[in-house]
């Protein structure tokens, strides 16, 4: 799993695109952590 970033530079127009993990941890305690499932269509 992970995260698709992207960013625009105004002054030439290029774009960049990186990636980042998903974290699998919540910020507070309150909440729970839902795992993913599998897509079905």
């Amino acid at each position: 799993m992970k995260h698709t970033l992207a960013w625009l530079d105004m002054k030439t127009g290029k774009a960049t695109i990186d990636y980042r993990p998903v974290h699998t941890n919540t910020m507070t305690n309150e909440v729970e952590y839902i795992p993913p499932k599998k897509r079905v269509y």
